[in-house]
């Protein structure tokens, strides 16, 4: 078996050499290097840049080309493990200065990367199976090209792990945990979840996500931010525990849950809107939390679009509209827009601006189940069918929600104004929500008609 060790080995209690397989209790490298070709199972294996008999720091090197099992490695003070095979590592640890370059697919139990100020420590996998526990801390830097979580992560302060290249996975019938602590930093660029992932986040973490895609189930929790750019996910994305999620791009979820104290935002347009479209956020299915009968959670859409496709657009109960008008009403909260539901929170009122909400039945004059484009301004297009439920950053008196104020939604609150009290609902006229389609309705229409901008 060709196993080369130009390096000083330190209490090496046994060699066993078995099928070319190496047995040893323990290898301390101070200097120079440790290398082995085929599988091996080492008890203890410290790499080091410290040589504690000339009392001096080198450089400590050990290379793992093979398949090998390692009960505990440990890496610091200049020292380098690179592993090419797939090792099963129980306990592996990079402390300050120390440096891990792995390449292959690696299974660890336990994983620490903890550095200093002075010191960083810095861990690159291709591949981290971790289905234990990794922890990456203080000065820490751990880039990882394929991240498999079915353990636990914590990223505690200081510690950084993810870059443009990551790609979380969590496997079927897998939970993957990641906390991350207030000061610590988790990024990944890609992901493909159809297990379930829970994102725990605390005071002062950071979380950014270009693209989150998932089958499964994403649980986000905590009183910080978290910045995704892409939402792709057909199962359920949970946004519980104060948590604050911003989403910049159009996105799809399957089921949204935003539940007491959380918030999603969407990125507000920039530039002119006849040259910037709207975001459009469209879920199946939409949850705002309850507490007697009002939403909770908080959605705010800024000036952009939402579609709802498995929800219950609502009606007027003699009291007050139901469903998601009835969001949609308590939220406005005579035009402040500060309570919990759905928002906007850049609402101006010179023009009047709102949410106009309608179903795309009415907005296109088709069928339930026939489909259509819903077309606005700055060229967006966007495909729906008879059902479902279109959301709109708007001037307020826009009632087919083609983002400027016509003769089309003239039509519609003169059609229905010799109706008051029988006919209702902000595509009939009732710009404000409040049950009525009577002058307070015409006044916004009237203000908007001369004064409105580009196309929304």
């Amino acid at each position: 078996m060709p196993v080369s060790i130009a390096a000083l080995l330190r209490t090496w209690r046994k060699l066993v050499r078995s099928s070319h397989v190496i047995l040893v209790d323990n290898i301390n490298v101070y200097s120079g290097t440790l290398e082995t070709d085929d599988p091996s199972t080492i008890d203890d294996l410290e790499v080091t840049g410290f040589d504690p008999l000339r009392g001096n720091f080198a450089s400590g090197v050990a290379t793992l080309l093979a398949d090998s099992t390692i009960n505990t490695l440990h890496v610091d003070l200049q020292g380098e493990a690179d592993v090419i095979g797939s090792p099963r590592i129980d306990d592996f640890r990079v402390d300050a200065g120390g440096l891990a370059d792995i390449t292959g697919n690696a299974v660890v139990t336990t994983f620490t990367v903890n550095g200093t100020a002075i010191d960083e420590a810095e861990a690159i996998f291709t591949t981290l199976a971790d289905n234990g526990t990794t922890t990456i801390t203080g000065t820490a830097h751990c880039a990882v090209a394929d991240l498999n979580l079915g353990g636990t992560l914590n990223v505690e302060s200081g510690g950084l792990i993810g870059d443009d290249t990551t790609l979380l996975t969590v496997a079927s019938s897998t939970t993957g945990t990641a906390n991350v602590a207030a000061g610590g930093y988790l990024h990944f660029e890609t992901s493909d979840i159809s297990g379930t992932l829970n994102l725990n986040l605390t005071s002062t973490a950071t979380v950014d996500v270009n693209e989150l895609t998932a089958s499964g189930a994403v649980n986000i929790s905590g009183g910080q931010l978290m910045t995704v750019q892409t939402v792709d996910v057909s199962g359920t994305v949970n946004v519980h525990s104060n948590a604050k999620v911003v989403i910049a791009n159009s996105s799809e979820i399957g089921t949204l849950d935003v539940t007491t104290g959380a918030t999603v935002t969407l990125t507000a347009r920039t530039g002119s809107y006849a040259t910037s479209p709207a975001r459009v956020l469209t879920v199946t299915t939409l949850f705002l939390g309850n507490t007697n009968g009002f939403a909770t959670g908080t959605l705010d859409i800024k000036d952009n679009d939402m579609i709802v496709k498995d929800g219950d657009i609502g009606s007027w109960d003699g009291d007050e509209y139901t469903g998601l008008q009835g969001i949609l009403q308590h939220s406005l909260h005579n035009g402040a827009w500060d309570l919990p539901g759905i928002i906007t929170s850049i609402s101006t009122s010179s023009p009047f601006t709102s949410i106009g909400i309608a179903t795309a039945s009415e907005v296109l004059g088709i069928g339930s189940t026939a489909t259509d484009n819903w077309v606005q301004g700055a060229g967006l297009t966007v495909g729906v069918t008879g059902s479902d439920i279109l959301l709109k950053y708007t001037y307020t008196g826009d009632a087919n929600l083609d983002g400027v104020i016509a003769s089309d939604d003239y039509f519609q609150i003169d059609s229905h104004v010799g109706l008051n009290g029988s006919a209702f609902d902000y595509f009939n006229g009732d710009f404000n929500l409040d049950g009525n389609i009577d002058g307070d309705d015409y006044f916004f229409i009237n203000s908007n008609i001369g004064g409105q901008g580009d196309q929304l």
